[in-house]
């Protein structure tokens, strides 16, 4: 059916709110990966692994389309082909159950593309103890789960380890109850116990599964984008569907299978609008059904992953033959950090937030968070510089309206050119839209960290006096520490993402 250009809104994933000196401070929870190893998993797996982020944790195998030994055996030589074999895979627990009529014929072709058909048993030890170690190694900071077939080592884990329920951030499962589609209820019927106990729970579990008869994600178009780049992945991609067999079924069975769509909107939350199951049900309400998504915007994450251009494009230089980033090329203070900065958040956000600082004239909290406020939204939305229309709420009177600066630089907005708006809205925010075409995104920092800066702030004027050249040394000490540790990835919240008319 035709897709309708309505507003398109986050699923909402709750950021972890991190304190600015936390020494295990992420980017974003990593992923854990559920897969029963069919060819729609597989493809989900590339789409994940082509790039670097998200960061995964590791993969564990289902009772699905193929067995959890075989299903691992085949899942390891694949994350090979994708170039990344350094990502630990485990064989889960079996279902116990018959093996599904077309489990021959997957079988045959994946031979044929030369993956590892193995009868031989597979011995991982206590598969959930991997997991556990996996989960435990992230430090509290949780794990997302992406889960392309039922739910058995999910409900396993939880049920050897009810504690762990603590450590997930959520979970998205390419399986619905409630949908009208036949194929939603294979991942579900497969172990419907395993499915019952995790819905009886309250993890925030997001089901994506478009209704029956929806547009498909995937087609001809789509992988012939995918098999025109050359990355590692796409040339993977591209040999597993030379097979005949495994091209047909898949552009067949397309518009019947979630496992594509649930992996890109693990990726990338804007693509889909999620619908609570309860509105007074506690754990329901943590339950929720895809009730909308936009094809256009998936189908451009998912070539998007395959290409070697991947992100917004980093800014251009207009002056200087090179960037500095040789710590002696900066001062005392500056030099120890330049390189882990770097390391954690990447050259663009560098380049922006020394830009920032230099315009600025001081370095300054709410500035460093503008630059990181305003290189998410780039990321999020895809723009490149000069892309985006800005208004802010952070007003006319500092320290907040810092902000402001921060966001002129990260985004290539500016006054001059009336891109960005600053509105005295009264108390001052640090909130802003971000709009590219008709799609709109509204960041605002998270209230922890907003109260760690307050606090720190308010101390620092206490103890030194406002405004006294102490007071500025120990906010440059400070915005010296938050620009290290705050992950721009982690400490905003997604207030209202939506498609505009």
């Amino acid at each position: 059916m035709p897709r309708s250009r309505t507003a398109i809104v986050l699923a909402v994933l709750v950021a972890l709110a991190v304190t600015p000196v936390a020494a295990h401070d992420v980017a974003e929870p990593p992923l854990l990966i559920d897969t029963d190893a069919g060819l729609d998993d597989l493809r989900a797996l590339a789409v994940v692994l082509a790039q670097p982020r998200p960061q995964v944790a590791g993969i564990v195998t289902s009772d699905g389309v193929l067995g959890p030994a075989q299903g691992a055996f085949v899942v390891e030589a694949w994350i090979e082909r994708l170039g990344r074999g350094d990502v630990p895979v485990v064989a889960g627990r079996s279902v116990g159950a018959s093996p599904p009529p077309f489990r021959d014929f997957v079988r045959a072709n994946l031979r044929d593309a030369g993956l590892p058909i193995r009868d031989d048993r597979r011995t991982d030890g206590d598969p959930l103890a991997h997991v556990r170690k996996w989960i435990s190694a992230q430090h509290g900071a949780g794990v997302r789960i992406l889960c392309l077939g039922p739910l058995t080592n999910l409900a396993a884990l939880i049920e050897s380890d009810p504690g762990i329920v603590d450590a997930i951030h959520s979970v998205y499962w390419a399986a619905d109850p409630r949908s009208d589609d036949p194929g939603a209820q294979w991942n579900l019927e497969r172990d419907r116990a395993a499915a019952d106990a995790i819905l009886d729970l309250g993890i925030d579990l997001r089901l994506v599964t478009p209704a029956a008869g929806d547009v498909a994600l995937f087609d001809a178009a789509l992988l012939d984008a995918v098999e025109s780049q050359s990355t590692p992945a796409a040339e993977a991609f591209a040999a597993l569907h030379a097979v005949d067999d495994l091209r047909a079924h898949a552009l067949e069975q397309a518009d019947s299978v979630a496992d594509d769509l649930a992996a890109i909107v693990a990726l990338q939350p804007l693509v889909a609008r999620f619908e609570s199951w309860s509105d007074t049900n506690p754990i329901q309400a943590r339950t929720a059904s895809l009730a909308d998504w936009d094809r256009d915007f998936a189908r451009t994450v998912y070539r998007d992953r395959f290409s070697d251009d991947h992100g917004p494009q980093p800014r251009p230089y207009v002056v200087l033959e090179r960037y500095p980033t040789d710590p002696e090329q900066f001062l005392p203070d500056v030099a120890p950090v330049v390189d882990p900065i770097l390391e954690r958040h990447g050259l663009e956000e560098w380049r922006a937030s020394v830009l920032t600082n230099e315009l600025h004239r001081h370095l300054g909290i709410y500035s460093i968070v503008g630059v990181k406020m305003g290189i998410l939204a780039r990321e999020l939305l895809d723009a490149d510089l000069d892309e985006l229309r800005v208004t802010t709420w952070a007003g006319p009177k500092p320290p907040v309206s810092c902000l402001a600066d921060g966001l002129q630089v990260a985004t290539g907005a500016s006054l001059g050119r009336g891109t960005i708006e600053n509105v005295d809205g009264g108390r001052p925010q640090v909130r802003a839209r971000f709009t590219k075409g008709d799609r709109s995104l509204e960041l605002a920092l998270s209230d922890e960290v907003l109260a760690d800066i307050r606090t720190d702030v308010r101390t620092a004027a206490e103890r030194y006096g406002n405004l006294t050249d102490a007071y500025f040394d120990e906010i440059r000490r400070l915005s010296l520490q938050y620009w290290l540790d705050l992950d721009r990835h982690s400490i905003f919240e997604r207030t209202d993402d939506r498609r505009t008319r």
